[in-house]
């Protein structure tokens, strides 16, 4: 008897210690349950209760527990707001509706305010070429939480070779398109995806993003294919694309310049139009197309024009290959077809002209401090130069500052942060590519690591693994530089964010986004939003080497993501029907346009439909 008594009291008190658990249990995780309201002790709401436009934190506490719960987003247009009531937890689902979408937990306006600092007031709806004449691909504002769905589709099987610009009040996207046959500049609707206009002029077009002011005027660097003379133009379109006016550029009027082309065009702080074109000359006009200034590089440094490495993707690239069966059904003058499709009859021409080697060939940029920086030629034929000037708005003065040498022949379009302080580039020949860090203000004072007023040294490099991005770099406020890097090895880093740490880089994070053996690349570039990074990723098939000195992928897949700019991880993807070398943009209206270069798909051997054009995914 004494035994079963023991046993009594044993069962009694597990059972008291059974319950404690199942009571400190459900009052610690067991607060909501759908839209059920559970009883705490205390509770407050750090936004005041039901405000759907502010980011709010319940903090409840009971006997065991303290805890907290904060709004969130459960998809791009629906939030999960939690309150109290009457000292109760409960939460809702909240829908944000059509016009406005769920970022950080809270409903907000779908827009996108380009912040663009000149020539348009501050807070405009602008969007230039890479972002701003600094060309940091930096836009101010919110990408969406979750994969956004596609809308529209237009311009469909060409190839959008540079960058996408937005009209300031955001309702014309323009594009130019690297075709022979058919008209390379084109106006459509961001709304309908419909093309308002188009106009006609040379392939040469298609190397410059055609760029839109604050009053809607919009300016091109092409030639007309009725010209008699071989000269490129700035022209000026009315917002409806007829023509406003037309400016060769030349220094004279008796001037031959047959072949000279610019590689694309910024606004200086005051507005006024600037760009070097590839024979190296600086040219600065009115906005009503009066050349008022220019500058000779090679005349007046004697810089010369870099000797090319035959890296890029042209027709001589191609040329090992050309004659070499890859298989029956799909050989390297397949490849060369594809592009003959896809560019029209004049496709070895614009591929010839990818690899010839010019004095400069890519964008000028412009910071806010009315500094002009150039990529181009150097000292001599193995070198290439960064070279800063500046540049005087009341006399329309160009200075010589200084330059930075590094090997290669060529280097990216310079990217300037915000303040104008600090400048990054990419450099190298193939696989032997470095990106430099450049402090502006140490350079101009002559108190960089080289003591000669005319030579800035850059603060520090970084050293690629593969051959780099090939494309400007994003670069944001906080002095952060974003770049994917291509190399071939599954294992090595596809993405990096490094800052300045007192004249030494800190990687803050690299990401390989690679999946088993399939090795995973970012192919477009970064457009730097507030909380995430947008651009292309591709997953290629196994490699497969075709006894050239070319080895090319059995296929890719490609898709739009968004990176988050803290971490490096994948917030979302979606699919794409190709690959981008360019940067997708946030229109006005919040929503991604996205320009299709689709190399990938066109040099893969079991190549998909190539589709290019641009498509418009709705948030």
């Amino acid at each position: 008897m004494k035994k079963r008594k023991n046993l009594n009291y044993l069962f009694l008190i597990l059972t008291i210690f059974i319950i404690l658990i199942l009571f400190f249990y459900f009052s610690k995780s067991a607060f909501i349950s759908g839209n059920a309201i559970y009883t705490t002790y205390s509770c407050t709401d750090s936004d005041g209760g039901k405000n759907y436009t502010t980011t709010g934190i319940v903090n409840y506490t009971n006997l065991f527990s303290k805890q907290s719960l904060k709004d969130k987003c459960s998809s791009n247009h629906n939030l999960i707001e939690y309150f109290c009531q009457n000292n109760k937890i409960s939460f809702t689902n909240y829908n944000c509706g059509t016009d406005n979408v769920c970022v950080g937990g809270k409903c907000q306006k779908k827009q996108c305010k380009y912040s663009q600092p000149y020539p348009n007031p501050q807070n405009s709806s602008y969007n230039g070429d890479h972002g701003d004449s600094g060309n940091q691909d930096r836009q101010f504002c919110d990408g969406p939480e979750f994969a956004p769905k596609l809308n529209w589709s237009v311009i469909d099987g060409t190839v959008v070779f540079q960058p996408i610009s937005v009209s300031a009040n955001g309702t014309q996207l323009y594009a130019t398109i690297m075709h022979t046959d058919i008209p390379t500049l084109y106006a459509i609707d961001t709304k309908s995806g419909k093309i308002n206009w188009s106009r006609d002029y040379s392939a040469s077009a298609a190397f410059v993003t055609p760029l839109s002011d604050e009053t809607g005027y919009v300016y091109l660097v092409g030639k007309k294919k009725t010209s008699l003379e071989n000269v490129t133009s700035i022209f000026c379109l009315y917002p409806n694309g007829t023509e406003k006016w037309e400016t060769p550029l030349k220094v004279n009027s008796t001037e031959i310049v047959a072949g000279r082309a610019p590689g694309g065009i910024h606004f200086t702080a005051s507005g006024k139009i600037a760009t070097v074109t590839n024979d190296g000359l600086i040219f600065i006009l009115e906005r009503n197309g009066r050349i008022v200034s220019v500058y000779n590089i090679p005349q007046k440094l004697g810089f010369v024009t870099p000797k090319s490495s035959g890296s890029n993707t042209s027709k001589n690239s191609f040329s090992s290959i050309n004659d070499k069966k890859v298989n029956d059904k799909n050989n390297s003058r397949g490849i060369m077809a594809r592009f003959e499709k896809i560019l029209g009859s004049g496709a070895t021409s614009i591929l010839s002209v990818l690899d010839t080697s010019y004095y400069c060939d890519n964008t000028i940029a412009v910071s806010l401090k009315n500094q002009l920086f150039v990529i181009g030629g150097g000292t001599d034929e193995n070198t290439s130069a960064l070279i800063a000037f500046n540049f005087n708005d009341l006399t329309n003065s160009i200075e010589f500052t200084w330059y930075m040498p590094f090997n290669g022949d060529s280097g990216t379009s310079p990217s300037i942060n915000r303040n104008g302080d600090a400048l990054a580039i990419e450099g190298g020949v193939e696989n032997n590519v470095d990106m430099f860090y450049i402090n502006i203000d140490k350079c101009n004072k002559n108190i960089d690591s080289d003591s000669r007023p005319e030579i800035c040294k850059e603060s520090w490099k970084y050293h690629y693994l593969g051959s780099g991005s090939g494309g400007s770099l994003g670069f944001d406020e906080n002095g952060v530089v974003y770049f994917w890097d291509s190399s071939l090895k599954p294992e090595d880093p596809d993405f990096y964010a490094i800052a300045d740490s007192n004249g030494t880089p800190k990687v803050l994070w690299k990401k390989s986004y690679a999946n088993s053996n399939l090795n995973v690349q970012f192919t477009s570039l970064a457009t730097v939003l507030n909380n995430e990074i947008l651009g292309t990723i591709t997953t290629f098939d196994p490699l497969i080497n075709t006894g050239s000195l070319y080895t090319l992928y059995k296929s890719s897949k490609d898709e739009l993501v968004g990176i988050d700019r803290y971490t490096g991880e994948i917030l979302w993807r979606t699919y794409a029907d190709d690959d981008s070398i360019n940067a997708p943009i946030v229109g006005t209206d919040g929503d991604i346009y996205l320009p299709y270069f689709g190399m990938a798909d066109i040099v893969s051997l079991n190549a998909s439909e190539f589709h290019g054009g641009i498509r418009k995914y709705i948030v």
